[in-house]
């Protein structure tokens, strides 16, 4: 009966949620340039070329985070990020060889 509780109790525990994946971290950024760029007074010529380099800036993201192997924990802060300077504040946490190379974003 003491088994069946335990098993019962692990099974019931809610799982360790997986850290997102490199594209939503992507994503993500992709959507808080795109709220930052919308807020911003520019005119329309230079926001619409801002916005068709939205696409590679998101690309490049996901490209490092593959590429120099992103920890979870910095994905999961990255995706949870409510504005630019706290994405940026999550880079802290990267090594200097997975920063290297990067575009400020």
């Amino acid at each position: 009966m003491r088994v069946l509780l335990l098993l019962a109790a692990a099974c019931a525990s809610a799982p360790e949620s997986a850290p997102p994946p490199c594209t939503a971290v992507g994503g993500h950024v992709y959507l808080l340039a795109k709220t930052a760029l919308a807020k911003t007074p520019v005119d329309a010529q230079t926001r619409a070329t801002l916005e068709s380099e939205l696409p590679a800036l998101r690309d490049t993201v996901v490209a490092r985070c593959r590429d120099t192997a992103w920890p979870g924990s910095v994905r999961q802060c990255m995706a949870a990020a409510t504005d630019h300077p706290a994405f940026v504040a999550c880079e802290d946490a990267l090594t200097e060889a997975q920063r290297a190379g990067r575009d400020p974003w």
